[in-house]
């Protein structure tokens, strides 16, 4: 799992405060029902699980079995791996454009490790993460939100390391700016002299 830097959490923190509401699962429960909740529980392409069920076969194994066969195990693995809250809460997405792209990227987000909850007459749709003990942010959130394309790790990681290597010289982003206002005006003179010579030679 990679680990980002404090630039980055600090944009996926304030991204995931603006994007989601924090849902108490027990309450979502008795809104829709203990029986009802598993069904709002919604799942991936049957390919993509095909792809990770096939994975606890051999290929001679996988090739031998029938069609139910193959469901069963399908069925089997997506159970195994607890595709279930958790935790206590629930991440509600905060208004129905959001909520809209949940539902259009439910494979993106299961290969992200991130559960989708279908919307209810109360709730838009919901995200759960069904494991515990690592950094949520850098498994989960940041993953997500570059996916989504709303952070860009790539850029800030290199607007941080200009940052530091500036700083390693001594120079302030203050500084920066002059050094740059400076290389424009020498840019400009340059041109100046050269364009006034050309006229004087009559070229």
């Amino acid at each position: 799992m990679k680990t980002y830097n404090r630039e980055i959490r600090d944009r996926a923190d304030l991204r995931f405060e603006r994007t989601f509401n924090n849902l108490n699962f027990e309450l979502l429960k008795q809104v829709v029902g203990e029986d009802n909740i598993i069904d709002l529980i919604m799942k991936p392409n049957n390919i993509v699980l095909e792809d990770e069920a096939r994975g606890n076969f051999d290929d001679s194994e996988w090739a031998e079995m029938n069609e139910d066969e193959r469901e069963e195990a399908i069925s089997d693995h997506y159970f195994e791996n607890e595709h279930y809250p958790m935790w206590n809460t629930v991440f509600e997405a905060k208004d129905n454009f959001t909520s809209e792209k949940i539902i259009n990227d439910i494979d993106g987000l299961y290969n992200l490790g991130i559960g989708v909850i279908a919307p209810t007459g109360n709730t838009n749709a919901c995200l759960f993460i069904a494991g515990c003990g690592y950094d949520f942010y850098d498994a989960h959130w940041i993953p997500l939100f570059e996916r989504w394309g709303w952070i860009d790790t790539k850029k800030i990681e290199r607007v941080e390391r200009e940052k530091e290597a500036l700083a390693e010289l001594g120079i302030c982003k203050e500084t920066k700016l002059d050094l740059m206002d400076l290389a424009r005006d020498k840019k400009q003179n340059i041109k100046r002299h050269a364009e006034g010579l050309l006229k004087a030679l009559g070229l």
